[in-house]
């Protein structure tokens, strides 16, 4: 059987839920949040070496800020490079009101509350397929992928074509 440990804490990445971005965003878009998420993540492993005491969260939270540092110094580069200049949107501004109040429901949090370890049985899960940009857009890798005539809407058939 295959087990997983994890320890979780403010530098584990963040699982929200966020709207999804009107279809089809622009390159200037998805860079925006491409840098934005990075930035969250270095927001959240500082919190971490703020707060926790524990090595293994602490070399993850290094390993994050690190990490995330050198891929944002990348992208900025490469956007640079492209002449593209970031532009805010609905999904980079709903991740970071999301990260600030994980970050602020996490910082009333210290010692065992604010690391704790989770086990996942990963036999017990099934590998997946995504096909679009929100976390909805996802099936299991023997489920069906909705064509996108069948959407709900114009919203969502406009993020599934």
């Amino acid at each position: 059987m295959m087990r997983a440990t994890f320890l979780i804490s403010a530098a584990a990445a963040f699982a929200v839920s966020v709207p999804a971005q009107a279809a089809n965003p622009t390159d200037a878009q998805i860079a925006h949040i491409a840098y934005t998420a990075g930035n969250l993540d270095i927001a959240a492993a500082k919190q971490a070496l703020k707060v926790s005491k524990n090595k293994t969260v602490r070399d993850f939270a290094q390993e994050m800020v690190r990490d995330h540092e050198a891929v944002n110094a990348k992208a900025l580069a490469l956007v640079k490079k492209l002449h593209v200049t970031p532009e805010a949107n609905t999904t980079s501004t709903s991740l970071t009101k999301a990260a600030d109040a994980e970050r602020a429901k996490l910082g009333k949090l210290k010692g065992a509350a604010f690391d704790r370890e989770v086990s996942i049985d990963c036999d017990r899960l099934q590998p997946q397929v995504t096909w679009g940009i929100s976390p909805q857009q996802v099936t299991e890798i023997d489920g069906r992928v909705p064509d996108a005539s069948d959407a709900a809407d114009s919203e969502a058939r406009e993020l599934a074509e």
